[in-house]
């Protein structure tokens, strides 16, 4: 006899009544996103209508998600959702205008050279120091007869809520409750650099950090092939993804991951290569974009990240110290690793999460001629980590305002793509952001000694 299928929870929505709900946001949304889009003058007046469907669509796409999840959800906490997203891409459209140097020196260039020259068939001769996969999205942007600066930071919002709908994934694998995923929703869309990220710099660090989430997520649902391929599409995005690295070797001690499963890392980076292969560009730019990256910026210790060497008098390059922040990452990714092989005991997945912010905090906080994007990793996890353990809920604000604070430096006072780090309300320099990150690492560390403890015990128990 066929088991009937369980009721839902007292109070919780059916479908219709989520569905008058969605429908109810969505059709609100567009006052406010028409109210957003005045600030908008930076294309052609085509360009706005472009931006408000784009967006419209966006809107449709978060709430259609919302409305087909299969977890019985309540109204408050579903209309709350609901709320939170249209607002974060209200946010994101009102920065639509704002131009940055980034954008004005490198993106919007590539994309006219790459639109004068065959769109793709232009990636063979293309100077560019992005990875392939970023360049084939501002390839097809340039067969598109809309404002380049829309489409590319469209791009970035869109991966905004794609990361954020992972992070709240993950929480269920985490076993966070309801009140917690909703928080954590908030708390990623609303974070100011990553919205800042996106919507105003028109950058596309949200991609690496979203696969690298991918990569954590699946290694937590046992697929560990998919989770390799994540990374591979991770770094493939961008070098920054080995701030998270050493994550593949944890997996790897703690039998999540098998040996040959890393075979899906070089496939996948072959493969995401051979259209660029295709327009012309050599075998061995595939490999090489990375180094000409570091290279490229490697005349500063830091570059107005809050690392070690804002803790030193001066910026210029200088042989012993670079050295020896790349020793210093080198050794504790070693040391750390080397700690957890003596151990032998399994990781829980919320520890798996601390680990991830030590790496993600010490690693790029030790290397030399780091950029002040280069925490957005560790401000994504430590929102993550502050929502896991409400007891440490100051990590988020302690690591969102390191980054923050040279954000504000680079975006509303540099000029000419300078780093000159302003008297921010008497912050006079990098010290104070480069303490809070080191503190954000050292509880992220302690508190991974103590979870491993936990987890031996609760093992032992079993």
């Amino acid at each position: 006899m066929p088991t009937p299928p369980l009721a839902p929870p007292r109070g919780a929505l059916t479908f219709t009544a989520r569905a008058i709900m969605t429908v109810g946001l969505i059709c609100l949304s567009p006052p406010l996103i028409g109210n957003a889009l005045t600030q908008y003058d930076h294309g052609a007046a085509s360009d706005s209508t472009a931006a408000m469907f784009l967006f419209l669509l966006l809107v449709a796409a978060s709430m259609i998600t919302l409305l087909l999840r299969d977890d019985p959800v309540e109204w408050a906490p579903f209309l709350m959702a609901g709320i939170i997203l249209v607002l974060a891409i209200y946010l994101r459209v009102a920065c639509l205008n704002q131009l940055t140097g980034d954008y004005g020196s490198f993106l919007g260039p590539w994309v006219e050279q790459m639109r004068q020259n065959g769109g793709f068939a232009a990636l063979g001769t293309l100077q560019s120091d992005y990875n392939l996969p970023y360049l084939y999205l501002l390839a097809i942007i340039s067969y598109i007869p809309i404002d380049d600066l829309l489409l590319i930071k469209f791009i970035s919002i869109a991966g905004d809520l794609l990361l954020a709908w992972t992070a709240v994934t993950l929480a269920r694998e985490w076993g966070f409750n309801q009140n917690k995923r909703l928080i954590l929703l908030a708390g990623v869309l609303f974070a100011p650099t990553v919205w800042l990220n996106s919507a105003y710099w028109a950058q596309c660090d949200v991609l690496y950090t979203l696969f690298a989430l991918l990569c954590l997520l699946y290694v937590l649902r046992g697929r560990p092939w998919v989770a390799v391929g994540m990374a591979s599409l991770s770094f493939a995005i961008k070098l920054q993804f080995i701030f998270f690295l050493p994550m593949l070797a944890v997996f790897l001690l703690t039998k999540r991951l098998k040996w040959k499963h890393l075979l899906a890392f070089p496939a996948v980076y072959l493969l995401v290569g051979l259209p660029g292969l295709f327009t012309g560009r050599s075998f061995g730019s595939l490999f090489s974009i990375y180094g000409t990256q570091v290279s490229q910026y490697s005349n500063r210790l830091t570059l107005n990240a809050p690392s070690a060497y804002a803790l030193l008098s001066g910026n210029a390059p200088n042989g012993p110290f670079f050295t020896a922040g790349l020793v210093a990452a080198a050794l504790f990714g070693c040391a750390l690793l080397y700690w957890l092989i003596q151990r032998r005991k399994p990781i829980a997945p919320l520890t798996l999460l601390t680990c991830a912010l030590v790496f993600c905090t010490v690693i790029p906080w030790c290397l030399p001629s780091m950029h002040e994007r280069y925490f957005y990793m560790a401000d994504v996890l430590a929102v993550c980590y502050a929502v896991a353990h409400p007891k440490r809920f100051y990590v988020a604000p302690m690591m969102i305002f390191a980054s923050y604070t040279v954000y504000h430096g680079y975006l509303f006072y540099a000029s000419d793509y300078g780093y000159v780090y302003p008297d921010l309300g008497g912050l006079t320099g990098l010290w104070l952001p480069a303490l809070l990150v080191a503190g954000v690492a050292g509880i992220a560390l302690w508190d991974l000694r103590t979870q491993l403890r936990a987890d031996a015990l609760l093992m032992e128990g079993r």
